[in-house]
């Protein structure tokens, strides 16, 4: 088992079993649960083979995203600093470009990663009236000018980000609560499958700019080799998250389980599975090409407010479902 293997072990198993289990002693609850989130899909030859050639949207983000209209978008004047000169379509492009204010635009194209950060939008929280219909379409604005393809984009999903302001005033205490910026997000899908570990997220503040934006949008290819003939059974897939699930999670300790198919990184699927934790690890997913996986979410037990236990996250795990070679 290699090392990020144990870390991603011991992330869940710290994460859903408070004390750890003593062995790997099968739970019948949990494994009920794998089963019943299973996609019927799972094992499908003839659904592999579609996932294998899927539509894919012809510009990616490394042909279309430009600094320039980026910068234009945002309302922000931001120079480069010792990096190499912008040509389009260059997917191995890095640099950074800010600004005197503190702005920050960070590129790493290799990565698929693009994250815009105004320091004073961000700092200055004021209530915000802005509608979720107005914060939507500057976030569309926002994702066509970086150059994210849109035929790759989910529906949005909207919140207001709360701030509360305390008053030190000892004659006057109190606090105040008011909603402070637009946040929108962007889920991943190619030809109508999720794309894991791809995201967007735009947060918009009380004057309608923009203050910051975190793209992870890798440019998208199937991994060269794969065949509809390396599909693995459903019981393959079952045994492979029976072997990293059960010993990790308590008995009682998952309120669900829910599965998907997905796009996953292949270097996320050399070994049996891999975590979200590890997805920072991954570089130049194009390079290496994506493959149809099993995304499995974890749902803990949720805790009581008041019970002084934690509330432990969900955890988001990918399997594959095709015999892929380390990578």
């Amino acid at each position: 088992m290699n090392i990020m293997k144990r870390l991603a072990l011991i992330a869940l198993a710290l994460a859903l079993a408070t004390p750890l289990v003593a062995s790997a002693q099968s739970c019948d609850e949990t494994e009920q649960l794998i089963r019943r989130a299973m996609p019927a899909e799972v094992g499908n030859v003839d659904v592999m083979r579609r996932l294998l050639a899927p539509q894919v949207a012809p510009a990616q983000l490394s042909d279309a995203f430009n600094p320039a209209a980026a910068a234009r978008l945002v309302g922000d004047t931001l120079a480069p600093g010792c990096c190499d000169e912008f040509r389009g379509g260059d997917p191995n492009y890095r640099c950074i470009y800010s600004s005197a204010q503190g702005s920050g635009l960070r590129i790493n194209l290799t990565r698929g990663s693009v994250i815009y950060t105004n320091r004073d939008r961000s700092a200055d929280k004021h209530a915000t009236t802005i509608p979720a219909a107005a914060t939507i379409d500057l976030a569309r604005r926002a994702v066509e000018a970086f150059g994210v393809p849109s035929s790759e984009l989910g529906a949005p999903a909207f919140r207001y980000l709360k701030a509360t302001t305390v008053n030190t005033d000892p004659r006057e205490p109190g606090a105040e609560s008011f909603k402070a910026e637009g946040h929108v997000r962007f889920q991943r899908f190619v030809d109508g499958t999720p794309v894991a570990f791809s995201r967007l997220h735009v947060a918009v503040d009380a004057r309608g700019q923009i203050a910051r934006m975190h793209v992870r949008w890798p440019d998208f290819a199937i991994a060269r080799g794969l065949d509809a003939s390396q599909t693995l059974t459903r019981d393959d897939v079952l045994r492979s998250i029976y072997d990293e699930v059960l010993p990790a999670a308590r008995c009682g300790s998952l309120s669900k389980i829910v599965s998907q198919i997905v796009y996953a990184d292949t270097s996320l699927l050399g070994d049996s599975h891999a975590s979200e934790e590890r997805e920072g690890e991954s570089d130049d997913a194009a390079a290496r090409g994506y493959a149809p996986a099993l995304m499995v979410s974890l749902v803990p037990v949720e805790q009581a407010e008041d019970s002084g236990v934690p509330q432990m996250p969900v955890q988001n795990l990918v399997f594959p479902l095709l015999r892929i070679a380390d990578q």
